[in-house]
């Protein structure tokens, strides 16, 4: 199987009409198949890495019947959506969600499994209509070299204005400054209308890299998952804004031997992992997975929402997803 950034070049989005609810419809370019099928040859002459096999992640995912972040603590409402997960120095884990309609709150968990809130929020939103930063959700955290912590996170205005990138700076992980200007903005150089959920990670260049959730100025369908390099000035540049069609939310996890595993959602119907050995210049062709309820009834993506991704103490993954009732694990099934 192919790289998924060679795979891409066979599939070319036609127009979207912006009545009703049209997808995206492939065409096929037959210049774009030879070119397909001479990368295939080189590929394999070459020696190159082929796609992960099912044995290297796991397809199906069972939900644990304990809810680890419930929708109320201690009397407040919290609804938490959107978990991101990191591990901190002392190899415990810190998981960073929304508070809905408040900001971004936090907990922490020695196992992954038993997590305990801690008090107020890491960043709190405006909630003055019209002004930026009324409503601050979506982080992905990232600890850097010099033990200081940035949390990324999606602004918003509350007047049905698309969603762009904020940033703010800590020392501890639990006081956040905000930082000027909007590290992943629209317009400009690169030509966003769209710029949502996504998940950064520090390289082998030692750069930070990263995924969003996001549409071109001449994409009016569905959001694609691009990637983004951060340059001067805290601010993102967009690499390639379609690496996977119609995906959005990603959750990123950084492996021991420095490749990229991402789990991520499919338009509204499936989630899909992947892995890049390259901070995401190429991604491997990917592979569905398939989810289930406590008693091993599957769950539809609609069940479900945005999803984190991480490995527990023993190693073993855990996944963290929205449910009704709050924030879920799943852990893997035996094949």
């Amino acid at each position: 199987m192919l790289p998924c950034r060679i795979l891409r070049q066979l599939e070319r989005p036609a127009s979207t009409s912006c009545a009703g609810n049209h997808r995206k419809a492939p065409r096929w370019d037959a210049a774009a198949m030879w070119a397909v099928i001479a990368a295939a040859l080189w590929v394999s002459c070459d020696g190159g890495a082929s796609s992960p096999s099912p044995d290297s992640f796991p397809l199906v995912w069972r939900m644990d019947r304990d809810v680890r972040i419930p929708n109320e603590i201690n009397g407040q409402i919290v609804n938490p959506l959107a978990p991101d997960v990191v591990v901190l120095p002392d190899r415990r884990f810190r998981m960073y969600y929304n508070v809905t309609a408040t900001g971004i709150g936090s907990a922490t968990s020695s196992d992954g499994m038993e997590w305990t809130p801690e008090p107020g929020l890491r960043v709190t939103s405006r909630r003055i209509e019209g002004q930026d930063d009324f409503d601050l959700g979506h982080p992905t955290v990232l600890r850097l070299s010099d033990n200081t912590w940035r949390l990324y996170c999606q602004s918003t205005t509350g007047i049905d204005t698309p969603p762009r990138w904020r940033s703010f700076a800590s020392t501890d992980g639990l006081t956040f400054t905000p930082e000027s200007g909007f590290p992943l903005s629209l317009g400009g150089g690169n030509d966003l209308s769209f710029a949502g959920h996504g998940r950064v990670w520090i390289g082998k260049d030692s750069l930070i890299h990263g995924l969003y959730s996001g549409n071109t100025s001449d994409d009016s369908g569905p959001s694609d998952i691009g990637t983004i390099l951060l340059g001067p000035n805290n601010t993102f540049d967009v690499i390639d804004p379609h690496v996977f069609i119609d995906g959005h939310d990603p959750a990123a996890w950084k492996e021991s031997d420095n490749s990229i595993t991402v789990v991520y959602a499919y338009l509204q119907s499936a989630f899909y992992f992947s892995r890049s050995t390259d901070d995401g210049a190429t991604w491997y062709s990917p592979v569905a997975l398939t989810l289930v309820d406590p008693d091993g009834a599957p769950l539809k993506y609609a069940d479900l929402g945005d999803v984190a991704l991480f490995r527990r103490p023993d190693t073993s993954y855990l996944l963290m997803s929205n449910y009704f009732d709050g924030l879920r694990s799943f852990q893997p099934m035996a094949p």
